[in-house]
C-alpha cells in the first residue's frame, strides 16, 4: 500500500473541524447554567454584588441588569432597596412564585432593554408604607404576567414614562395596575384587566389599549 500525504492532510483537516465545532458549543452549555435559581436580594447589600446578568454598585446605588435569568420558586424574584436605579440592557426575565420584582421604596427603572417578569401574584410590588416614595419606569419595555396584578402599591407613587408595557393578569379580579396615585405619560400600555387607584390617575401622550369590564 503506498503511503499518501493527502490522506493524511485531509484527515487532520476533519479532526481540526471537528474540534472547532466543540470549541463554538461550548459557550451556550454556560450561557445555560447562567439561570438563577432563588432570589437575588439588594434590599440588604451593604458591598457590591455581581451574578449572571447582574451587577450592583453599592456605591452609586446602581443595579445593571444584562441578560438576567431569574427562575426561582422563593417567594420573589428580585428585591430591590429604596433609593436606587436599575439600568436595563438586553433582554432580562424573572420568574417567582409570588412577587416579580419589590421595591422597598423609590426606585427609577431606565435603559433601553427588556424586563420580563413572570409572578405567581403581583410582578411589581411596591412594599414601602410612605407616600412620598416614588417607582419611576423612565426607559425600556417591560412585559409583565402575574397572578393577581401587574403593579401594586397602598402608598407609593408609581409612573410610567417608558417605550412600552403589556400586562396580561390570569385572574378574573385582578388589576394591571392597583395603586395609590398611578401616571401613565408616554409610550405604549397595554392590558387585559383594569387600572386602579385610591387617589389620582394621570394618563398623558399614551397610546392605551385596556380590554377590561
Amino acid at each position: 500500500m503506498r503511503f499518501s500525504w493527502r490522506k493524511v492532510i485531509s484527515l487532520f483537516l476533519s479532526l481540526f473541524m471537528a474540534l472547532s465545532l466543540c470549541v463554538f458549543i461550548v459557550p451556550e452549555k454556560v450561557q445555560a447554567a447562567d439561570k438563577i435559581t432563588s432570589t437575588v436580594n439588594i434590599a440588604t447589600a451593604n458591598k457590591n454584588q455581581t451574578g449572571p446578568g447582574y451587577d450592583w454598585q453599592n456605591r452609586y446605588d446602581i443595579l445593571t441588569l444584562n441578560g438576567l435569568n431569574i427562575d426561582t420558586e422563593d417567594p420573589y424574584g428580585l428585591r430591590l432597596p429604596k433609593n436606587c436605579t436599575v439600568v436595563l440592557e438586553g433582554n432580562n426575565y424573572i420568574k417567582a412564585s409570588k412577587y416579580g420584582v419589590s421595591c422597598a421604596g423609590t426606585v427609577i427603572f431606565k435603559g433601553n432593554g427588556t424586563l420580563t417578569i413572570e409572578a405567581g401574584e403581583i410582578g411589581f410590588y411596591l412594599i414601602s408604607q410612605d407616600n412620598t416614595q416614588k417607582i419611576r419606569l423612565i426607559d425600556g419595555k417591560y412585559n409583565v404576567t402575574a397572578g393577581k396584578y401587574g403593579v401594586y402599591s397602598d402608598a407609593s407613587d408609581f409612573s410610567f414614562v417608558g417605550s412600552s408595557m403589556t400586562i396580561n393578569i390570569t385572574s378574573e379580579d385582578g388589576s394591571a395596575i392597583n395603586g395609590r396615585c398611578v401616571n401613565l405619560l408616554g409610550g405604549t400600555f397595554k392590558a387585559n384587566a383594569p387600572v386602579e387607584t385610591s387617589h389620582s390617575l394621570v394618563i398623558e401622550g399614551l397610546n392605551i389599549d385596556v380590554s377590561a369590564s
